[in-house]
């Protein structure tokens, strides 16, 4: 289980500092698929960093925070170890070598090298079977400088499955892929997930998306007072709450095919 307890976090802007997190706790079991959702500025991005440690030098946090997942406090384990841990996928990458996607994918077994970069049999081995299983056997010895966005994103999701942890972050692993593309990719995200009990917590914007394939929706708002909403679909995805929460009218109708709620805008 992931834990997090006593998350106070502010941002500097203009010599001021804006509260994000005020005492925020949450508890996430084993092996489920999170979407962590709400409008832009609401602090997905930032909750991601601070669970894997990847804290900004403009963010302010309390030292009584807590991060622990399987009753390890990840604020204490090393680098190396905590990426045993946990694996992050950034919103953006870019690369100053141009690998061909095996290679960059297989730096995901870097923190099983005991810190060396020399890789085993054993570890590509692992990264051909993730290159499988996400049917992209066929970009390996692409570059990636000559890959398009949609191909770039599949390598890096492979790196962060060869990585192995078993607390995966994903900051918007779909943004900008069409209708198809992102429906698939979640769908094969959280099937390999599930056959790996993987814990994923992903940030999404599609509302639509994330009711479909989520375990449970973690909605967060502006609001520091009343900063989130978790459940799932059916208890997240009202039209009370979305209202709430993006200050727009909407209205909701249940998937004919999934029999989850769905939402769209409403001038109404």
């Amino acid at each position: 289980m992931l834990e997090i307890k006593n998350l106070n976090c502010s941002y500097k802007e203009y010599g001021k500092f804006h509260q994000i997190f005020s005492d925020f706790s949450l508890e996430i079991p084993d092996n489920s698929f999170v979407c962590l959702t709400g409008p832009n500025g609401s602090g997905k991005s930032t909750l991601l960093s601070i669970i894997c440690g990847i804290n900004k030098s403009s963010l302010k946090i309390t030292d009584n925070l807590s991060v622990k997942f399987n009753d390890i406090n990840l604020s204490n384990c090393k680098r190396i170890e905590k990426s045993k841990i946990v694996s992050m996928l950034t919103q953006a990458e870019t690369c100053a070598w141009n690998y061909n996607a095996f290679d960059f994918a297989l730096n995901g077994r870097f923190c099983h090298t005991q810190g060396n970069g020399i890789y085993s049999f054993e570890d590509k081995k692992i990264t051909d079977e993730v290159f499988k299983k996400l049917d992209i056997v066929d970009l390996q010895n692409k570059n990636i400088n000559s890959m398009s966005y949609g191909e770039f994103q599949k390598v890096r999701i492979a790196r962060t499955f060869i990585q192995e942890s078993k607390l995966m972050l994903l900051d918007e692993p779909v943004a900008s892929l069409d209708f198809n593309a992102a429906f698939s990719l979640l769908k094969l995200i959280k099937e390999i997930a599930r056959e790996k009990k993987i814990t994923v917590i992903a940030s999404i914007h599609d509302l639509n998306l994330a009711s479909v394939f989520a375990d449970k929706i973690i909605m967060l708002s502006k609001d520091v007072k009343q900063k989130s909403f978790s459940g799932t679909s059916a208890q997240i995805i009202t039209e009370e709450i979305i209202q709430k929460v993006y200050n727009t009218k909407c209205k909701t109708f249940i998937h004919p095919e999934y029999q989850v709620p769905q939402v769209f805008v409403s001038e109404k």
